[in-house]
């Protein structure tokens, strides 16, 4: 977990052909790396500077120096790693797609562009401080999410609106935390 993060001298990384994983947030706030070289490795891809799974069904970790203004996630992810956005300094825009279940702890903190978020109808959860220190206004959950951490939405630059259906566990979230609300029939 954060094994190389704040490095801020890392530029290059070659990994082991035999490892298996990388844990959490392994490159964190590494604002120079530009390569990590996964050649001949079984398990893990990289690919515009998003580490997946060799199967694409889990991203592992976006690299600070990764262009992700308006990133869209390929079909096959079906799982995002805890903190996999930590500190996406340019991300303005995500695309979810219908694969996620959960949006993980630390998944989109500090991205200190991402403005607006649509979780898709098969997301059930939202983790610890999953938007913490974003830049997110509007949040859109469905009613799909029946569980959202207390601080999920923690330190937020500005006040977040929910915009949610009516008697969604979101609605429920948004009236008890005090924050902004906007019904809606459907998304």
């Amino acid at each position: 977990e954060g094994a190389f993060s704040n490095c801020p001298e890392l530029i290059d990384v070659k990994c082991s052909p035999v490892l298996n994983d990388l844990g959490t947030s392994v490159f964190g706030n590494d604002e120079k790396l530009k390569t990590v070289n996964l050649d001949g490795n079984p398990n893990l891809v990289i690919k515009d500077g998003i580490i997946y799974s060799s199967d694409m069904t889990k991203l592992v970790e976006s690299l600070s120096s990764a262009d992700l203004s308006n990133y869209v996630l390929p079909e096959t992810v079906v799982e995002i790693n805890s903190f996999a956005f930590y500190n996406q300094k340019e991300l303005t825009s995500i695309n979810l797609n219908k694969g996620i279940k959960t949006i993980p702890q630390g998944a989109f903190i500090n991205c200190k562009k991402l403005r607006e978020v649509t979780l898709p109808d098969t997301v059930v959860s939202i983790g610890t401080a999953a938007f913490t220190g974003s830049a997110v206004t509007n949040v859109k959950i469905p009613a799909s999410v029946k569980s959202i951490n207390k601080d999920a939405f923690f330190n937020m630059e500005e006040q977040i609106t929910i915009t949610t259906t009516k008697g969604s566990d979101a609605e429920r979230f948004a009236k008890r935390n005090e924050m902004k609300l906007e019904i809606v029939d459907s998304f």
